[in-house]
């Protein structure tokens, strides 16, 4: 029986926020070198980039193991929240290598 694969949500969205900040991708990934980005940012890179739909690819759910969001299956993010609530809005993300 073949094992399903669990779906992996906003790749779409993921994949403009990646082209939107290459450098700091490319640092990432060849040297292991952090950055954060404030929300801002990203919603005057990325057109369609909201609170409602951008939040997708940010999903730290894991899935038969996976993280289901497209950029927390690839990175390790630490979203940075306004009032240090979980619950308060999110006001930057935080990239690393994943370990």
């Amino acid at each position: 029986m073949k094992q399903e694969k669990p779906k992996i949500v906003g790749k779409k969205i993921g994949q403009k926020i990646e082209q939107a900040f290459p450098k700091k991708f490319k640092n990432l990934n060849e040297y292991g070198t952090s950055f954060e980005i404030p929300i801002r940012g990203i919603q005057e890179k990325v057109p369609g980039y909201s609170a409602g739909n951008g939040h997708s690819p940010l999903r730290d759910r894991t899935r038969k193991g996976k993280k289901i969001g497209y950029l927390c299956d690839k990175y390790q993010v630490e979203k940075i929240h306004e009032n240090d609530n979980p619950n308060s809005k999110i006001i930057s993300l935080k990239f690393s290598k994943k370990e």
